[in-house]
């Protein structure tokens, strides 16, 4: 009979929303004699916000507005060109609890291992550990001006059911981790099981903690 284990896997930490939005080199250029007020300007809530800062935006550089003129929060935006939300690549732990079929904790069998230090990065022959650049490269390639917004959080972002058949109890170095170049972060892709991809299945126990923004643009 196969000796079926059950267990409960967290990536947890720091991470959160990162959303790139496209906007025009006119604006890029007008936003970069006013960076003081950039950060305001992305945070504000509504019009009122924005008016709050007490200085006039000209309207063709007011990228945040929506169809109507109105100030919009920036999750709702035209021109978002990449978006993901996860566990950032400097802020990942791993724990794995083992449970009982119905769902009841036996065991912490992995506690809190900060997935950076593991794998270290910089080691070229780590096969776990990879961190992609398409979106980076996607920017870069075509040469315009975009925004990035960062609603930065703290929790569980992956969060997944794993059965072993052979009895066996997870280790780190079972586990792969993929994560993608954001510029303003890199955050979780993939987490693979000796190769098999797991489906985040309940993931999304998450606090804020703060919100960034920036602009970006590709100099040569």
């Amino acid at each position: 009979m196969p000796n079926k284990r059950y267990f409960d896997v967290q990536v947890h930490g720091y991470g959160g929303e990162i959303i790139t939005q496209k906007i025009t080199e006119a604006a890029y250029e007008w936003w970069e004699d006013h960076e003081d007020i950039f950060e305001y300007y992305t945070s504000a809530y509504d019009n009122e916000g924005v008016e709050e800062l007490g200085f006039t935006i000209p309207k063709e550089y007011r990228f945040m507005d929506d169809t109507e003129g109105n100030h919009d929060q920036y999750f709702n935006l035209d021109s978002v060109v990449a978006q993901s939300w996860s566990s950032a690549e400097g802020g990942s732990y791993l724990t794995v609890d083992e449970m009982t079929e119905e769902g009841q904790l036996i065991d912490t069998v992995i506690d809190r291992i900060d997935l950076r230090e593991h794998f270290n990065k910089f080691a070229s022959d780590s096969s776990n550990y990879e961190i992609t650049e398409e979106v980076v490269d996607m920017m870069w390639d075509k040469q315009e001006a975009y925004v990035q917004y960062y609603s930065v959080e703290k929790g569980t972002f992956f969060q997944a059911p794993l059965i072993t058949e052979d009895g066996h109890v997870p280790v780190v170095d079972d586990f792969s981790f993929s994560f993608e170049d954001h510029v303003m972060d890199s955050l979780l892709e993939s987490v693979k099981y000796k190769g098999e991809l797991i489906d985040n299945d309940s993931g999304g126990d998450t606090n804020g903690k703060a919100f960034e923004s920036q602009l970006l643009k590709y100099e040569p």
